[in-house]
This record gives C-alpha cells, sequence and structure tokens, in this order.
C-alpha cells in the first residue's frame, strides 16, 4: 500500500493499493468531480501544472503520479510490507 500526499493548493493524503483507488482519492481533493477518469486526471494534471509551472501528463495514473512527484506537487510513501 502507498500514501499519497498532494502538497499542492490545500494538500490532501490518502492511502491506495490500486490506481482505482488513486482515482477515488483524487476525487475527494478535486473540486471539480468529473465522473469519467480521462477528465478527472486532465483536471488534476491542469490544476498541477498551474501550481508547479511544468508540465504534468495525464494520459495514465502512473504519468500523472510521475510528473506530479518529480516536480513536487505530490509525494508517495510506499510502506514496506511484512515479511
Amino acid at each position: 500500500m502507498a500514501r499519497y500526499t498532494i502538497k499542492a493548493f490545500e494538500g490532501h493524503t490518502w492511502d491506495a493499493e490500486t490506481n482505482e483507488e488513486v482515482i477515488n482519492g483524487f476525487r475527494d481533493y478535486y473540486y471539480y468531480t468529473q465522473p469519467d477518469d480521462s477528465k478527472l486526471l486532465r483536471g488534476v494534471a491542469s490544476g498541477f501544472c498551474d501550481w508547479t509551472g511544468k508540465s504534468i501528463r495525464y494520459s495514465s495514473v502512473e504519468d500523472l503520479i510521475s510528473d506530479a512527484v518529480k516536480h513536487g506537487a505530490m509525494e508517495v510513501d510506499y510502506a514496506e510490507r511484512a515479511r
């Protein structure tokens, strides 16, 4: 499980294991909720782009998270799994 933290704007933190859970976390955070996942990702990326001044890809959850972390809009903490 990973803990996702949005550092942009007012921030938001949630735990997720799947892309669907990540998208639901964005839905809880983003003020213009979108029933369509691709429109939601585009809106979140647009907000992060405004906040960072950098391009944020939104073609997939992985691309968006990768760019958001790279440009300081998000942090992801991957918990170590018990062995």
